[in-house]
């Protein structure tokens, strides 16, 4: 289930919101196949069974809040902060690799994240041609500094939830950012 709005609260304030909630596993057990791209098989192996019943699909959070605002404090100025937390997140593995029914246990899943970042701008006015129009942009990214995970996936050939054989990648920290545009 997704929902998304953006609402005007006045002339210069508005409300954006989104919210996505997911409940994503496999289902059932599979028969695997691997073959190349002419239709010729892969590997000896015909109908692998794949074990995967109620095991949650990794590589994705399956619950996002969002809550932002635009201000405008002036003609051509704003301001938008936007905060975002991800939850039931759960580590990258590789389904076709859940070939024994006792490998088959629930991945790991990874903390909650949250961050929040504010953009900035101006939108210079045009001083010789109208059609050409300046700006300058700013970002201030992950304002409260906290760490969390953007990517982990196992290097295991299962979807163990075991520590020692995650690999993860870190957001990074606080970080700001200038820019100039010019719109033609």
């Amino acid at each position: 289930m997704e929902l998304s709005v953006a609402q005007g609260i006045s002339r210069r304030l508005q409300l954006n919101a989104a919210i996505s909630l997911g409940d994503w596993r496999w289902n059932g057990k599979s028969l695997l196949n691997q073959t190349f791209e002419d239709g010729s098989p892969a590997t000896s192996e015909v109908d692998v069974p794949v074990y995967l019943d109620g095991v949650y699909v990794g590589a994705a959070a399956q619950n996002q809040f969002q809550m932002g605002l635009r201000y405008e404090p002036f003609r051509g100025a704003y301001i938008r902060p936007s905060y975002l937390i991800f939850t039931k997140y759960y580590a990258a593995f590789k389904p076709e690799t859940i070939r024994d029914q006792a490998t088959s246990t629930a991945a790991y899943r990874l903390p909650t994240s949250r961050n929040l970042d504010i953009h900035m701008g101006y939108d210079i006015k045009p001083l010789i041609n109208e059609k050409v129009r300046f700006g300058v942009k700013a970002s201030v990214l992950n304002v409260l500094n906290e760490f969390y995970f953007t990517d982990v996936s196992n290097r295991a050939a299962s979807n163990t939830s075991s520590l020692d054989l995650l690999q993860a990648f870190f957001n990074r920290d606080r970080t700001f950012t200038v820019g100039l545009s010019a719109t033609l």
